[in-house]
């Protein structure tokens, strides 16, 4: 089954997109798409937990709270993730998330994928907002 999220801030995106990982990482690949720089999508075939050919045993992106180092397991290299970027996550097993924020859908070069993905994003935010005035929450 297929999950929809809508982070309310980056932080709570990069902290998610950590936590699914590391729930349902069983050290087999996993599929991730993100928001590249230049708009176009990525999908890698990862794994994490790889260490091979790491200089000091210690990915470059340790120190950088958005990023998180996997192995392209189609590419055979090591990658870096932006996780304010992610859109999607599938572990196989029906584990799969789609991440639905505007600021990710508007960085997306391609209008047939970035419209109809901020509008999703703004109706599961409207939906949000319904639920919570109807529970007072």
């Amino acid at each position: 089954m297929t999950q929809l999220i809508l982070p309310a801030t980056l932080l709570e995106k990069q902290a998610r997109v950590r936590q699914l990982i590391a729930q349902y990482d069983n050290g087999k690949q996993f599929t991730v798409v993100n928001v590249k720089a230049d708009g176009s999508l990525r999908e890698y075939r990862a794994m994490t937990g790889v260490n091979a050919g790491l200089k000091g045993n210690r990915p470059t992106t340790a120190d950088k709270p958005n990023l998180i180092t996997v192995f392209d397991t189609v590419a055979n290299q090591y990658r870096a993730v932006n996780l304010d970027t992610v859109l999607f996550l599938d572990f196989g097993a029906g584990a799969s998330f789609i991440f639905t924020d505007v600021s990710t859908a508007q960085k997306i070069k391609d209008k047939s994928v970035s419209v109809p993905l901020q509008t999703a994003a703004q109706i599961a935010a409207t939906a949000l907002n319904v639920i919570k005035k109807s529970l007072d929450i």
